[in-house]
């Protein structure tokens, strides 16, 4: 049988926050899916021990459950009727909206301030001052109002955003290493990179260590289906025009070192006659 409280959950929203009274816990407040708040309650009692998901044809569940959904129901009332009377500002209305979709915010090493959201089932970072976060405001505004919101109010919220972001973290532009472990982003669609230990290396999902960038830039994804035996890297050198073996050797090491955060890299300045292969090289 599943664990029910012996007294019925009570719950209030406070903002963009549904608390659940007596516990101290809390879910996001969606303003315009209910169906995503109420889930979001039922998981979060199910940490608590009391779990609401399980024997759904027992009756104190189906009674707790329907409990929680008439408070809800209720919150979603009065939610709409603060709505429909004007008395929510666009502004704060925007707000609710995006705190609801918002993960984590944070500052990075720069000064820059960025979100993390789901997208396609994956976490994503987005920049607040990117067009991409402007342009995502405008649209889940007016997929919950059916209107428009100026661009000065959109400017608003993003700047009460940045006033309560306290976080800071690190991010970085390709790779970095992390105590034994090198991670290089593939920068994809998936937002995979590929995480390398003395162990081997395999392709995880992306840690949100490093700054978002266009996926137009995407990695090749590697593949484990290659030959040991073969120097890929010494290969790549051969088919550029450098003559000497000790040269060779220097560029292969060189491009090897690319790959390897915290270390200086020199610059690499190839020189040569007119047509004698220094772009080519350098794009190779």
């Amino acid at each position: 049988m599943a664990n029910v409280p012996q007294i019925s959950i009570t719950i209030i929203r406070s903002g963009y926050i549904v608390e659940i009274q007596g516990t101290g816990a809390s879910v996001t407040f969606y303003p315009y899916d209910k169906d995503k708040t109420f889930d979001g309650i039922i998981t979060k009692c199910k940490e608590l021990g009391q779990d609401l998901t399980e024997d759904i044809e027992n009756f104190e569940v189906k009674t707790e459950r329907h409990n929680i959904d008439i408070q809800l129901t209720e919150i979603y009332k009065q939610y709409y009727e603060q709505v429909s009377n004007r008395t929510i500002r666009e502004e704060v209305q925007l707000l609710i909206i995006a705190n609801s979709m918002i993960k984590h915010k944070f500052q990075d090493q720069t000064g820059k301030f960025y979100i993390v959201t789901e997208k396609d089932n994956h976490d994503e970072i987005i920049d607040l001052d990117h067009q991409g976060f402007d342009s995502l405001l405008s649209r889940i505004y007016f997929e919950a109002e059916k209107k428009m919101i100026s661009k000065d109010k959109r400017n608003n919220v993003k700047t009460l955003i940045k006033a309560y972001t306290t976080e800071r973290r690190i991010l970085y532009n390709r790779v970095t290493r992390i105590e034994n472990t090198i991670y290089y982003d593939l920068n994809n669609e998936q937002r995979q990179c590929v995480n390398i230990s003395k162990e081997g290396w395999e392709i995880v999902d992306n840690p949100l260590l490093f700054r978002p960038r266009d996926t137009n830039f995407a990695q090749v994804t590697p593949d484990r289906d290659y030959d040991e035996s073969r120097h890929y890297v010494r290969e790549m050198v051969g088919k550029s025009t450098i003559k000497y073996d000790h040269q060779k050797l220097i560029d292969e090491i060189y491009t090897i070192s690319l790959f390897v955060p915290d270390i200086a890299h020199p610059m690499d300045v190839p020189i040569g006659p007119k047509s004698s292969g220094k772009s080519m090289h350098l794009r190779i």
